[in-house]
């Protein structure tokens, strides 16, 4: 008589070939989704949700996967679903990094401040991620959305000390202080930004508004134009033109006198 135990073996589940192939297709919709995703010359996000969920779909225990289906999550402006991906992914891998910075930045887009600090504060104290001036400015940005502007000013700082190149936490720290009037230091930071990077709308934005309140409106002018030139189709854009406006206005009649 054939042992019961054989027979509840016998045709269990996938054969060794049959997980490889798996395995592949897996891949490569996930291969098609990366390549959607970051292409900097098309925009493919809608082809890159379905390649992405289609890798899930095969090969569902693949933490990578679950991030890049939140960061396209993220793009699509659903960060429930972005969420959702984050936290898996790091079910099955609790050392992706990049995953922890990213949930923290879906939970900042949802003014959900305390689950970012808590998820970014253990992010900052890990040895091994190697972007902690990301960490640092987006738990500082917590912090500045939250009203602790002290708290806020160190982790901005903390951001710059790591990665000096960084140019977010020197913006941040620019409006922070304008936003104490301490227009000196805004001035400063907010300069050392769109020195670093050029093509960096918010900060011209930032100074603008504090030069229109110094009374330089020529000055103002130039850098919300700029800001206008780089901040494409967003909101950062119609603010930029709302500016502008009676500035151009009042341009205009003195040039009618």
């Amino acid at each position: 008589m054939i042992p019961l135990v054989l027979l509840a073996l016998t045709g269990c589940g996938p054969s060794r070939s049959e997980i490889k192939d798996q395995r592949e297709q897996a891949q490569y919709h996930y291969d098609l989704a990366y390549g959607y995703f970051f292409d900097k010359k098309t925009e493919r996000g809608e082809a890159a949700l379905l390649e992405i969920l289609k890798s899930i779909e095969i090969k569902e225990d693949n933490g990578d996967a679950h991030l890049l289906a939140g960061l396209v999550f993220m793009g699509r402006r659903r960060p429930v679903d972005a969420i959702r991906h984050y936290r898996r992914s790091l079910v099955l891998q609790p050392d992706l990094y990049y995953a922890q910075n990213n949930l923290a930045v879906a939970y900042l887009s949802m003014e959900r401040y305390d689950e970012a600090i808590k998820v970014l504060q253990k992010l900052a104290g890990t040895i091994l991620y190697d972007q902690q001036g990301h960490a640092q400015n987006n738990l500082g940005w917590a912090y500045f959305k939250k009203g602790d502007l002290m708290k806020a000013r160190k982790h901005f700082h903390d951001a710059i000390m790591l990665t000096p190149q960084l140019c977010p936490p020197r913006n941040n720290l620019g409006m922070l202080y304008l936003k104490q009037n301490k227009l000196e230091l805004a001035d400063k930071y907010l300069r050392q930004a769109i020195e670093r990077c050029p093509s960096y709308a918010e900060p011209a934005y930032h100074l603008g508004r504090l030069l229109f309140r110094r009374g330089d409106s020529e000055a103002a002018r130039k850098h919300f134009e700029l800001c206008l030139k780089y901040a494409g189709e967003s909101p950062l854009a119609d603010q930029c033109a709302e500016r502008l406006r009676p500035i151009r206005a009042a341009a205009g009649r003195r040039e009618a006198q």
